[in-house]
């Protein structure tokens, strides 16, 4: 039984509404460009924050370590593929099986 993947930090790490809003935004810097994406490890360490004044109100409230690993695998995913890099080559690719397939 995986202990990172429970049902709360599946709801937090599908709630990356502000990470897309992050990425899509029209900037000259591209943010799936780089090693570490930094608008991930903002929203982890805003979570974090959040995390210390849950435990210390009600300690079961918050995040285990495995919870926040799995929070931070899926905003990474999203940024990835989501990002100006992936989906300018993806798209070429995925189209000539669909045009071509009756040639």
């Amino acid at each position: 039984m995986c202990v990172g993947i429970t049902r709360k930090a599946l709801v937090v790490g599908y709630f990356d509404l502000l990470n897309s809003f992050w990425t899509i935004q029209p900037h000259e810097k591209f943010y799936d460009s780089w090693s570490i994406f930094y608008n991930v490890i903002f929203i982890l360490f805003m979570l974090t924050l959040l995390n210390f004044a849950l435990k210390r109100l009600h300690p079961k409230a918050g995040f285990n370590q495995g919870e926040l690993l799995t929070i931070y695998v899926m905003l990474c995913l999203a940024t990835s593929v989501g990002g100006k890099d992936t989906i300018q080559a993806l798209l070429p690719i995925m189209t000539p099986p669909i045009l071509f397939r009756h040639a």
